[in-house]
């Protein structure tokens, strides 16, 4: 059961649509300010710059490594639309599963404990493998197009180091800090997919599910945009940690920034609290229902 149910996910077209989408939202981030009075560019833009060898922004926003790290604070939109991208290959295989009352031969095949757990395989491979595979591309762009760090000088390079870390002083830890970024950001994706899980067992409807999902970031994003301005402001520390703590994201701070910068395993604790109480609450639901057709 485990087996079919997460080949079922991960080997359909939507969940490469996924993949493609969060590709383009990281393409979309903040690329630099254009050397010609223009707004922000986007890495897009900067990419496309490169390859007709037209200099779009400043050398230092052309290096690889910056914009590795930046998949958690280039685009403003990443926090909003990331859930929605990570559940489709999942919304829409569980609203057609209940509606057309193959769940209820599923749960008299298998049971309620093997239903369950193949669902949780499924929810957690599938947003670690598109996160996987969109920041594999992304870093593969990055990497091909852009200035690695083999390519500046000795003052260029201790530059990199300090921008992606005051404890960073040579080549490896530099891979060792990207490489923890993009971990950090598959399990980014398996909160996203088990929050889907979640609000899509509740709702059983793609289109609610969908919306709360939008609704509830983008307050959670207000509050914490509150927090942080208020926390500046007042230099309250308090207040900016409990924006860090708060926000949708807050796996960017893991071992670099703020709150969890000397506390990764913080992070991740919290991470695994997140994804424990989404499934826990699925699990409650489950056996709430009176009825195996309604399970």
């Amino acid at each position: 059961m485990i087996k079919t149910e997460w080949k079922k996910t991960i080997f359909s077209i939507d969940f490469l649509i996924a993949v493609l989408l969060l590709y383009i939202v990281f393409l979309c981030g903040k690329g630099g300010q254009g050397l010609t009075g223009e707004d922000t560019l986007s890495i897009l833009r900067v990419l496309l710059g490169r390859l007709r060898h037209r200099q779009m922004v400043s050398e230092m926003e052309e290096w690889a490594v910056p914009h590795m790290l930046g998949i958690w604070w280039d685009n403003i939109y990443l926090p909003m639309v990331a859930p929605v991208i990570f559940g489709l290959p999942f919304i829409s295989k569980y609203v057609e599963e209940v509606k057309s009352q193959n769940k209820r031969l599923i749960l008299i095949r298998t049971g309620f404990s093997g239903y369950y757990r193949a669902k949780v395989v499924s929810v957690l491979l599938t947003g670690c493998l598109i996160a996987f595979f969109a920041v594999l591309l992304y870093d593969a762009t990055l990497f091909l197009f852009f200035e690695r760090i083999s390519a500046l000088d000795k003052e260029e390079r201790e530059l990199c180091y300090s921008l992606v870390s005051e404890h960073v002083t040579s080549y490896a830890g530099v891979c060792l800090t990207v490489l923890k970024s993009n971990l950090h950001f598959m399990l980014y994706g398996m909160i996203c997919e088990a929050e889907i899980f979640l609000l899509t067992v509740l709702s059983r409807d793609r289109y609610i599910t969908l919306g709360t999902s939008i609704l509830t970031t983008y307050i959670q994003c207000r509050l914490v945009q509150e927090l942080s301005t208020k926390g500046f402001e007042e230099q309250n520390e308090f207040l900016q940690k409990l924006s860090q703590f708060f926000s949708p994201v807050f796996l960017g701070y893991a071992g670099r920034y703020g709150i969890y910068q000397n506390r990764e395993w913080a992070a991740v604790l919290v991470a695994g609290g997140v994804i424990g109480f989404c499934f826990s609450m699925v699990f409650i639901y489950y056996k709430k229902q009176s009825d195996i057709s309604e399970r």
